[in-house]
């Protein structure tokens, strides 16, 4: 069993297996373990602890001490175990690797003081791992970052200088800004930067330089002189700070130049459109006036114009009231005819009934209740002094009915009811 398991843990170290070896150190053995195997448990906790001492970055100071007590524990193993030979290959490959962890472990510890001197020195501490060790790759990785910041260090006085030149904005201190940037030699940290603030110096000197130039262009612009403004404005040459602008107020200043030429064109023939509209000739203002084609200055005003010429052109449209529902078309007539109808009860619910007073409840009219002052007086008048004052008023005298008035004249038109008392009544006049 002991022998097995021997085998198990030099079989998995042997193929690089460390998990697996890891593994059988924890399979305790049974009774007293034989030298083998007691050597063989030595040799994994060295492995174990070695195992915990890989970093892909800065190694810490628990990495070396497990390093240094893997070294210790495998030394233990004796010359005469059959595990010697590979505990003194791990032995020498722990104790270089420890080397190196030191090394860069202190290189790290001196760049920690950010000084440019520091850094050297951790440069060079970082430099002593030889090629081809395993601490190798991350000694390379700090050296190239440390190379950084020392050259930042360096070239930070050069670059801040050109900035305290760049601030008065004058042309001369701006060129000499750029001339301290340009100190800053390709490759180097601070490069990419100093190349960003030359830019935008360059720019600032192209826009003081040409700035006057398109000033006044755009003063020949505002004074309607187009021409001149588009020769100077053209001045400014391509790949300069202004250039875009230039050549944005140049395309405006042509398109102002077309709109006034079409102007001129097309606004004689809105005049004659117009003319012929004032004296009534509204289609032929219309034909003229449509003459001006889409896209010209004066479309739209002329479209303005044609309709209005077209509105006027529309016969009116005269609106009539609904006609007013007959009532009389939704009466029913008693299903027993007439004799079923009682004209009392019926006149008693009409307000403009001629009933008999009797039928009603209200009292009839009386004088006192119309004039009390005057009852009293024709209450005292004698019988006999209540006279007919003419003969026309005794109630006795039938006075026989008119013939009805004469028909309107012949010329009166009989479908219009209000033609017809229009005649009636010129007829009927003295």
């Amino acid at each position: 069993m002991e022998q097995n398991l021997a085998g198990r843990r030099l079989s998995s170290m042997e193929q690089c297996d460390r998990k697996g070896a890891i593994l059988t150190l924890f399979i305790p053995p049974a009774g007293n373990p034989a030298p083998e195997v007691q050597d063989l448990v030595r040799f994994g906790n060295a492995y174990k602890m070695v195992d915990s001492t890989e970093s892909l970055w800065v190694p810490t100071g628990a990495q070396i001490w497990n390093l240094m007590e893997a070294i210790a524990a495998i030394k233990q193993v004796k010359s005469t175990s059959p595990f010697y030979p590979q505990a003194q290959a791990y032995l020498k490959d722990w104790q270089t690797s420890l080397k190196d962890m030191v090394q860069v472990k202190y290189a790290t510890l001196a760049a920690g003081m950010g000084q440019h001197s520091t850094l050297k020195l951790a440069i060079a501490q970082a430099k002593q791992v030889p090629l081809g060790h395993v601490r190798r790759m991350q000694a390379q990785t700090l050296i190239a970052y440390w190379a950084e910041e020392v050259q930042r260090i360096e070239d930070e006085p050069l670059l801040v200088r050109a900035k305290d030149l760049a601030k008065s904005g004058k042309i001369s201190d701006l060129k000499l800004a750029i001339a301290q940037a340009r100190q800053i030699q390709l490759g180097r940290a601070l490069r990419g930067s100093a190349q960003d603030w030359i830019a935008t110096w360059r720019d600032q000197i192209e826009v003081l330089e040409d700035q006057p130039i398109l000033t006044q262009a755009r003063a020949f612009g505002r004074q309607g002189k187009l021409s001149e403004a588009i020769d100077a404005a053209s001045r400014i040459k391509t790949k300069r700070a202004l250039y875009p602008e230039a050549q944005a107020a140049i395309l405006d200043w042509r398109a102002e130049q077309i709109r006034i030429a079409q102007i001129a064109q097309d606004q004689p023939i809105l005049n004659q459109a117009r003319a012929m509209a004032l004296s009534g000739n509204l289609r032929g203002a219309i034909d003229v006036a449509s003459q001006i084609g889409s896209g010209r200055a004066l479309y739209y005003e002329a479209q303005g114009s044609i309709g209005r010429w077209q509105e006027e052109l529309r016969p009116p449209t005269y609106l009539f009231p609904e006609p007013i529902p007959d009532e009389t078309l939704d009466y029913t007539p008693p299903e027993n005819g007439w004799d079923d109808i009682d004209p009392v009860a019926n006149d008693a619910d009409d307000p403009f009934s001629l009933s008999p007073l009797e039928s009603s409840s209200e009292e009839p009219f009386s004088l006192e209740e119309a004039d009390p002052d005057n009852s009293s007086a024709i209450d005292s008048m004698p019988i006999d002094e209540i006279v007919p004052s003419d003969e026309t008023d005794d109630p006795s005298i039938y006075e026989a009915p008119q013939p009805a008035e004469a028909a309107p004249p012949t010329d009166t038109d009989e479908s219009s009811v209000t033609g017809y008392y229009d005649q009636r009544y010129y007829y009927n006049q003295p």
